[in-house]
């Protein structure tokens, strides 16, 4: 397969799995408190959390007992659609598996981090990763490839990134004020992917992407135009 076709079955692939997300009206409740705990780790970009998400679905991938624990945990599930009922029996099987977060994930989220130091930001940010890979188990995908594309199109859904076009050129910027540094210029008329909770009635968080890499920033709302 080319990488053409590659990158379109890839985006079917993650299409179904979002439209079945969106189909599912027990899980709606759990991810909207999935999506409350997000400004709770604003500091991360969606790459750490997709490296974080990635690492932890290989590391589950390798070890076939709690794999098969999983996928027993989901047949039941099938057949009963309590989902909090669902949701302890996963956190049970994973109670004894460490949720790993990368050195640079820590820092981000807590710059005082030392090995072997417990810091309860680090807690919470496992605590929400445990969510993220709910969501996914929560259905059988597999024959799903966990590609980089496939996580970062799942983390986008969940944060609920849209498109807007800014209306004039306009400067993207590492913080939310006008004398944060400057990141790179967004030219008039392009278009970036908007943060679903804005920094406050005048800043916004958004990715742009610059030379085919996404580039995450902020930049004032009043320069936005929803597409």
């Amino acid at each position: 397969m080319n990488t053409k076709l590659e990158h379109y079955s890839n985006k079917m692939q993650t299409s179904r799995f979002i439209s079945t997300l969106n189909s599912a009206p027990e899980l709606q409740t759990f991810i909207h408190f999935l999506r409350k705990s997000i400004n709770n780790h604003k500091n991360l970009t969606i790459s750490q959390q997709r490296d974080d998400l990635l690492e932890n679905i290989q590391l589950i991938q390798k070890q076939p007992f709690l794999s098969l624990q999983l996928q027993r945990v989901l047949n039941s599930e099938r057949q009963d659609s309590d989902i909090a009922k669902y949701y302890t029996a996963f956190k049970e099987i994973l109670e004894d598996y460490s949720i790993s977060v990368q050195l640079q994930s820590k820092l981000c989220l807590d710059t005082n981090y030392k090995a072997n130091m417990f810091s309860s930001a680090i807690s919470n940010y496992q605590k929400y990763l445990l969510d993220l890979l709910f969501i996914i188990y929560c259905f059988n995908f597999d024959n799903v490839d966990f590609t980089v594309d496939f996580i970062e199109d799942y983390l986008k859904f969940i944060h609920q990134i849209h498109a807007a076009q800014v209306t004039t050129k306009i400067s993207l910027r590492e913080q939310a004020t006008i004398n944060s540094s400057i990141l790179v210029e967004i030219p008039r008329n392009s278009m970036v992917k908007v943060y679903a909770n804005p920094v406050n009635e005048y800043w916004v968080k958004v990715l742009f992407v610059h030379h085919d890499t996404e580039i995450e920033g902020y930049i004032q709302s009043i320069y936005l135009k929803n597409k």
